[in-house]
């Protein structure tokens, strides 16, 4: 480096050089958090009980489509009064699925994945009566 006339510098990847590096920049980090299996069961017990208590809560008999109509399920979604709804189903159906996804709001979801930010996101929440009768099961102790 001696003998250039040339100040001495690394790489023009530094932070000090114009279009180098950033000085500390974000690193990838997980911010995921462990909760214990009895905590996340309590929370979705309440928000379950809380959609109840507020009377936001309906289960619907029939919920057949033979066909994937989006203004079929908009107007069942006006029928039952619901806003922003949750749709909890036992298994995957993809003519509710297509159906509801152009629904504003609305979020269509099978039992297996029910969480509690769905839950207190959604405005009512649309349940079969299996779907009920299985969540009052698991969640009722």
């Amino acid at each position: 480096q001696k003998k250039t006339g040339r100040a001495r510098h690394g790489s023009i990847r530094s932070p000090l050089w114009a279009g180098g590096g950033v000085t500390h920049g974000p690193k990838p980090r997980d911010y995921s958090q462990k909760v214990n299996k009895k905590v996340r069961r309590l929370a979705l017990r309440s928000a379950l009980s809380l959609k109840a208590r507020d009377e936001l809560l309906t289960i619907v008999q029939a919920f057949d489509l033979d066909k994937p109509s989006t203004k079929a399920m908009l107007a069942f979604f006006t029928a039952v009064n619901a806003r922003k709804p949750l749709v909890v189903l036992p298994e995957t159906n993809d003519c509710i699925q297509k159906s509801a996804r152009n629904v504003p709001g609305a979020r269509v979801i099978n039992m297996s994945n029910i969480n509690v930010y769905d839950l207190l996101n959604a405005g009512t929440l649309v349940l079969t009566p299996e779907v009920a009768e299985k969540l009052q099961e698991v969640y009722a102790q």
